[in-house]
């Protein structure tokens, strides 16, 4: 089973999914224009029951919410977003 966390950045809301799994994670980011649904079969199977797996939706993708700066689109609006979380 997945859980989904939103994580609040200044510019929006991260969805954050984690697998049932224990242990350091394995943490998957996908690429423009796509979701995290693209890891839908580690956070879901075996992997992901053995270990914990998180996929992160960026902003303007999957479960995140849009962002409210342009400039957050950006690879570094990316970046600073997944250290805010």
């Amino acid at each position: 089973m997945t859980k989904t966390t939103l994580y609040h950045t200044p510019n929006g809301a991260l969805a954050v999914h984690q697998s049932a799994g224990d242990g350091p994670p394995i943490v998957f980011l996908h690429s423009n224009s796509s979701s995290a649904r693209a890891f839908a079969r580690q956070l879901e199977g075996s992997l992901g029951r053995r270990r914990r797996v998180v996929a992160i939706d960026l902003l303007g993708h999957g479960q995140s919410e849009n962002a409210t700066d342009a400039a957050a689109y950006l690879l570094r609006g990316h970046a600073m977003a997944l250290i805010a979380i």
